[in-house]
């Protein structure tokens, strides 16, 4: 009989290995318009999750809402005229289960200027716009009003961090969670930093998209572009799809119920109890094989 913690060990391993999958996997196309910052032109920058620390050696510095990445290898710029095409690792779907209803989340390289230096007192919004859009089949597009590429809210990398720390936290943020949209950058002007924290409440900020806004139910690739003509130059670090409402079916963690989730059950065929026991009888059997055949999606 296997020890439920094999269970547990499988589960943790496959959702390590499918991190990656929440953010943008490929660049479909890049287009280097007016502006765009030289040295920042690498579409790459955007892929996978966002930088926690920024910085070259001897000068590396934590990313708060006063320390935003900025490093080529962290950033890529749009410049006027100029877009950015990604394709996301997992499709982002339109669900009113996730938090605030936000279904992906864009990070750019804004920053907040420091009314109380260096005490981390919230004053304007330092970001460059851009503009997004969201498609699920790479070629049909549809703008997201309201939501900008470079812009509210700053990035947050640490939970526990200072606002010109230059070493990790040892709270990370949750690059996946949403934060509240009814908070706006004008809500936090003159807050002290320990109740920025409080308002970004575990998230690490960023620009939020319900794909329910704008008619969508799954979304594949974004866009981020600056029109012709429009000053400044809006940098992407990111982009993040928020994970499924989770499921106490999906044992690999991978946001669906599938036969990967059969093949951990059935390494696990016998044990007493357990995550793999998904119906409860103290018996990982072909009890359970027939509960996720049925939840299958």
């Amino acid at each position: 009989m296997r020890s439920r913690s094999w269970c547990w060990l499988v589960i943790v391993l496959a959702q390590s290995a499918f991190a990656d999958g929440w953010y943008a996997t490929r660049v479909v196309s890049y287009t280097a318009g007016t502006g765009a910052a030289a040295g920042h032109r690498n579409p790459q920058s955007a892929l996978g999750e966002p930088a926690r620390m920024t910085g070259m050696s001897g000068s590396i510095e934590t990313i708060t809402p006063f320390q935003p990445a900025y490093m080529p290898d962290q950033i890529v710029s749009i410049g006027a005229g100029g877009s950015l095409v990604v394709e996301l690792g997992t499709p982002a779907t339109d669900d009113p289960g996730h938090r605030f209803g936000i279904d992906l989340i864009v990070y750019g390289n804004a920053f907040f200027s420091d009314m109380g230096y260096p005490a981390g007192v919230p004053g304007y919004c330092a970001g460059e716009g851009g503009l997004v859009d969201v498609s699920g089949d790479g070629v049909n597009w549809t703008n997201v009003p309201g939501v900008v590429v470079d812009g509210p809210m700053p990035t947050m990398a640490w939970i526990d961090a200072g606002p010109y720390d230059r070493v990790p936290g040892s709270v990370p943020s949750d690059f996946l969670r949403a934060m509240n949209p009814a908070i706006k950058a004008s809500d936090l002007v003159a807050l002290e930093y320990a109740d920025v924290i409080t308002a970004y409440d575990g998230s690490a900020g960023g620009a939020g998209v319900d794909l329910a806004s704008v008619g969508l139910t799954i979304a594949r690739f974004v866009r981020f572009r600056h029109p012709l003509g429009a000053t400044g130059s809006p940098e992407i670090d990111a982009v993040a799809v928020v994970p499924p409402t989770p499921s106490r079916f999906d044992l690999d963690g991978s946001g669906r119920v599938d036969f990967g989730d059969i093949a951990f059950l059935l390494m696990s065929m016998g044990d007493t109890g357990g995550p793999c026991d998904v119906d409860d009888s103290q018996l990982v059997d072909f009890g359970d094989i027939a509960i996720l055949l049925m939840e299958m999606n």
